[in-house]
């Protein structure tokens, strides 16, 4: 499983459904259409794009997200990736997206956070942690409660 990682609040609104584009400025393979990767969540909030993240929310008329919501250094659910847009005259309709380039984050599923170090770009989960968030998914998908209490991760948190 890939993972992207990004800085709060973005990734919180991503894994939340509401983000649909996550810009970039380098466009990701082709061969990832249609992949499930998983969210991660940085170590640091987004300061700069806090303001653009409040206009956008309230623009939206949705309430901003408080200080537990927001779950640092993990994996904090997964998106399926769409077919990557290139900003312009074309460009789909969404207060989300300003590019260079947007990748489309369809199907998002929010999990219950699992522990794990982020990478620049879209990197591999550790086996570890990948199968913990498969886990996870599947039980949201199902309605299923989260068990998250003896999940320590490979990090030993």
């Amino acid at each position: 499983m890939y993972a992207l990682t990004i800085k709060h609040p973005w990734a919180w609104a991503i894994a939340q459904g509401l983000k649909d584009y996550e810009n970039r400025v380098w466009r990701p393979l082709a061969t990832l259409e249609g992949y499930e990767i998983a969210i991660h969540a940085g170590k640091s909030l987004d300061k700069e794009g806090e303001r653009a993240f409040q206009e956008i929310m309230s623009y939206l008329e949705i309430p901003l997200p408080t200080a537990h919501q927001l779950h640092f250094g993990a994996i904090i659910g997964t998106a399926r990736l769409g077919k990557t847009v290139t900003v312009g005259a074309d460009a789909p309709a969404s207060p989300w997206l300003f590019g260079p380039y947007g990748l489309p984050m369809l199907d998002a599923v929010a999990i219950d956070p699992v522990p794990c170090r982020g990478m620049l770009g879209l990197w591999m989960v550790p086996p570890p942690e990948a199968a913990e968030v498969a886990r996870r998914v599947a039980a949201v998908r199902n309605g299923e409660p989260q068990r998250t209490a003896d999940w320590q991760g490979s990090m030993g948190f």
